[in-house]
């Protein structure tokens, strides 16, 4: 997110995000956000969280890993980012998804 390179995270991100987001909406709805924003200033650890998540639910099935971080932006904006990885059916973690607030 912050070297403008969503449409790579996209592409390297688990199967489960692109069946629920397009490449290109992801990547549209990332750059709006980000800039809006700002580049990342400083970063603070608030928390990493591991989630097994069943079937039913807004997210697939599966063992998810979420980092937050309280985040300066350059426009002076704080907010916390929200980053998730899910261990896919081959073993492998991958990005799931990520939000700010």
């Amino acid at each position: 997110m912050d070297s403008n390179k969503a449409g790579d995270l996209w592409d390297g991100a688990s199967p489960a995000v692109k069946k629920a987001v397009q490449r290109n909406a992801f990547v549209t709805q990332s750059a709006a956000t980000r800039k809006s924003l700002g580049a990342a200033a400083n970063r603070t650890w608030i928390a990493v969280r591991r989630m097994q998540v069943a079937s039913g639910g807004n997210a697939p099935a599966g063992l998810y890993t979420s980092v937050e971080l309280q985040t300066t932006f350059a426009s002076n904006k704080v907010g916390n980012e929200l980053i998730s990885f899910r261990l896919d059916e081959d073993g492998t973690w991958r990005f799931a998804g990520y939000t700010v607030h």
